[in-house]
């Protein structure tokens, strides 16, 4: 006889008498019982009792068979138990019965809940892969993507046949000016912020004057004559380089490539490969010495060693924040159009040129070098063997490195701005850790 173990059977009880259309105190006074005791049957607090066995067995529609059954929902009580330990909920769930209430009670929601929690485990596990695993430069349609990636050897060429033919050499601004006079008939002139405004240079082409504004230095006078010198003698090789481009179809980025290869052109004008490689490694890559033999800035230097070494990588960053330039190989993971890890040195105080050791989350030591013009913080990012070809002395920095706070799993970090996305937040009613994600 089905009487001869105890059922505990509390959700079916009550979904029967929900079935039925009956309140608990109606449905109890059917069975014989008192509504007290019926609610603590519900609750699977007492077995089912022979009498109710037999007085429910009497009611139209009801399985006793099925009733006796063991109860497939008793499968879920151990996930959701391990869901309820998870760090997210700490203190959301009360320890006790609860659990197997709300299992008893609704469970289709309590499994619906359990499915909803192992796809954001699953989700949480892929994000962290995608850290981990991600390639350090994406392949993506865009013009800087592209232009980033080419070889430019034709640029590269053009430029050192231009530099060939300048002169005087040991004056490159003179050298730059009379290019393109007599090239062009063009005259260069510095003038005053009451002409110019906001604007950097200007030319103007129905009177063939190159118009340079008085309040930029030196360096970026030079830059703004390269440039417009690049624009007008490298047309050829630029054009040629944006046929082959997949850029063909969307006119803005191929724009924007064409900007970025002038500025390319200007920059290898100013810095020809073959002397500014020797000038580099006889050096040992002092920037600022660099900086004035080729009459550039720093950063403009920085960027230079980058475009010509595949194992460099060089970032700018603007006061925002926000990469405006990023180029060649960064030796750890850097998703795109994210706030960077604050624990760079790019961040640190200090303008002049500093280098510090730094241990990724994944992946070998790097060493970052940087400096700050212009209100912007510039770096390059060496491998520990490269950077021993250099002059500077790099000091061990004993900080985590992650890629952006929502896809770093590093502990207990003082620069967090931002929840993990791959672990819960430390939020704690007792505890402030290091920020208002912290301690886990």
């Amino acid at each position: 006889m089905v009487t001869s173990s105890k059922i505990f059977a509390g959700s079916k009880l009550r979904r029967l008498r929900l079935k039925l259309g009956l309140s608990q105190v109606a449905f109890a006074q059917s069975l014989g019982l008192s509504a007290s005791y019926l609610n603590l049957m519900e609750r699977d607090q007492r077995p089912l009792t022979a009498q109710v066995v037999l007085k429910l067995s009497g009611m139209e529609g009801v399985d006793i068979a099925e009733l006796a059954a063991s109860d497939v929902t008793q499968g879920l009580l151990q996930p959701l138990r391990e869901m309820a330990a998870d760090p997210l909920l700490v203190g959301e769930i009360p320890p006790g019965n609860e659990l197997h209430e709300a299992l008893q009670a609704v469970p289709n929601f309590s499994a619906a809940t359990l499915k909803l929690y192992t796809a954001y485990r699953e989700a949480l596990k892929r994000l962290a892969e995608a850290a981990r695993n991600a390639p350090l430069a994406p392949p993506e349609s865009n013009a800087a993507t592209w232009a980033a990636t080419r070889s430019n050897e034709n640029i590269e060429g053009a430029a050192e046949d231009t530099w060939g033919e300048l002169s005087p050499k040991d004056d490159i601004f003179a050298g730059l000016k009379a290019r393109l006079r007599a090239s062009f008939g063009i005259d260069t002139r510095i003038l005053p912020t009451t002409v110019l405004g906001e604007d950097r240079s200007r030319y103007d082409r129905h009177a063939q004057r190159l118009l340079i504004s008085e309040t930029l230095g030196f360096e970026a006078r030079i830059f703004e004559a390269a440039h417009l010198l690049s624009r007008l003698e490298g047309r050829e090789p630029i054009n040629a380089a944006l046929a082959t481009s997949p850029l063909q179809d969307n006119p803005e980025h191929l724009r924007q490539a064409r900007a970025i290869l002038f500025d390319h052109l200007a920059l290898a004008v100013l810095m020809p490969r073959g002397r500014f490689n020797t000038s580099a490694e006889d050096l040992k890559y002092n920037l600022d010495a660099l900086a004035h033999r080729f009459s550039v800035t720093q950063a403009q230097a920085m960027q230079r060693l980058a475009m010509l070494s595949e194992s460099i990588g060089f970032l700018a960053i603007a006061t925002t924040g926000q990469v405006t330039t990023r180029l060649g190989n960064l030796h750890f993971f850097l998703p795109k159009d994210v706030a960077l890890c604050a624990q760079l040195p790019l961040f640190d105080e200090g303008r002049g040129p500093h280098a510090a050791e730094m241990k990724p989350l994944e992946g070998p030591s790097l060493i970052v070098l940087c400096i700050k013009e212009a209100g912007r913080a510039y770096a390059l990012f060496f491998t520990p063997e490269n950077f021993a070809k250099t002059n500077y002395v790099a000091k061990p920095v004993e900080r985590p490195l992650g890629a952006t706070c929502r896809l770093c799993e590093v502990k207990n970090c003082s620069k967090r701005t931002a929840a993990s996305a791959t672990r819960p937040a430390g939020l704690n009613d007792y505890i402030r850790g290091a920020t208002d994600f912290e301690p886990v």
